[in-house]
């Protein structure tokens, strides 16, 4: 159900509006500048026009009125309210590195054929491209779930929490390219300790992490030590990561994008071969913690099928209640109407002078 309302954000500065309707007032009563028309004798127009001296102070005051009108923000709220949904929480974690621009080939295909596909193909699809692709497929099935978007980079970037307003997360997925968030290395700790977060103090019965990358080693982090039977233990990025997974019976399943045979832009329209495909990581990150890897290489269609079932098997938790509000302001169409308005006083003023 949706439910479009109409309100202001800061809406105590309505309160100048009748100090500025005072004012207007008081400057009716007082004798106008201006008196009539200076017209020639053998004219006549109507009493009325003679009105229009008002003019100036009447489109002031009109602009001082919309100008505060934009500062308490006007605005339309479209609240979307989903009840008597079950389903789990799924926070999804993706990765648009630098090595996610790359394209992937068969492993069969050498360096001259990939070269040729390169020259003759108009229509190339990156790690990224087909990423985005089985990610959209993906939300757009699990219409019950509540789903929480993370990308990551150089940094990580919480584009949505967890929510049943999938419409909003597959808005926020297409705006997702190579650079939004910040550098172009990849780090896997800082996206899904922010997801393991999100997903901490959910009241969601099942809490699964959907890490999709080509795999890559943890950036270094200065970890706590752990005590061991034999000493003290330092834990690995990876180790912090299924521990707390663990602890917090949160689930991490893996798809792998890439393969073997890479190639990438190097931005000067050059198509070099790169090595940036760890399958490793992400298995470990997926078995330990009790999900697992989804590997689907070269390939532009993925087969979530079996994920998708084991999803379908989990405790379900009824989301009832849940509300997403989007919201249209007015302000910039408000700074236009007062400009025109501005432009219009300043005519009728000059109009005025020039008969006075």
């Amino acid at each position: 159900m949706t439910m479009t309302n109409f309100s202001f954000q800061q809406p105590l500065f309505l309160l100048l509006i009748p100090l500025i309707l005072f004012f207007l007032i008081s400057q009716l009563k007082q004798k106008p500048s201006f008196q009539s028309f200076n017209l020639p004798e053998n004219i006549h127009i109507s009493k009325y026009w003679n009105l229009l001296i008002y003019l100036p102070i009447l489109v002031l005051t009109a602009v001082a009125v919309i100008l505060t009108l934009t500062l308490a923000n006007p605005r339309l709220s479209d609240s979307s309210i989903v009840t008597n949904k079950s389903g789990i929480d799924i926070a999804i974690c993706l990765d648009v590195s630098g090595s996610m621009n790359a394209v992937d080939f068969d492993s069969s295909m050498d360096d001259t054929t990939v070269q040729k596909k390169i020259s003759t193909s108009s229509d190339l699809k990156t790690r990224l491209d087909q990423a985005k692709k089985a990610l959209n497929d993906f939300i757009v099935k699990r219409q019950n779930d509540r789903i929480a978007l993370i990308i990551f980079s150089g940094k990580t970037l919480n584009l949505s929490p967890p929510t049943l307003n999938h419409e909003f997360v597959l808005e926020q997925l297409k705006e997702v390219k190579i650079g939004v968030a910040g550098a172009v290395s990849t780090g896997l700790y800082d996206p899904l300790s922010s997801a393991l977060l999100r997903l901490e103090d959910s009241n969601s019965k099942e809490k699964i992490i959907f890490l999709i990358s080509d795999g890559a080693e943890m950036q270094k982090k200065k970890l706590p030590k752990q005590a061991s039977g034999d000493g003290i233990k330092v834990l690995t990025p990876q180790e912090q990561i299924i521990l707390i997974a663990k602890e917090l019976d949160i689930k991490i399943y893996s798809l792998l994008i890439g393969s073997e045979n890479s190639w990438i832009d190097d931005g000067r329209g050059n198509w070099i071969r790169i090595d940036h495909f760890q399958p490793g990581t992400l298995e470990q990150l997926s078995t330990e913690s009790g999900g697992r890897l989804i590997e689907n290489v070269s390939k532009d269609n993925f087969n979530l099928t079996a994920f998708h079932q084991d999803l379908d098997k989990k405790v379900k938790t009824k989301f009832t209640g849940q509300k997403d509000i989007n919201y249209t302001n007015f302000r910039s169409q408000l700074i236009i109407v007062s400009i025109i308005l501005l432009v219009l006083a300043c005519i009728s003023e000059t109009v005025l002078r020039l008969n006075k």
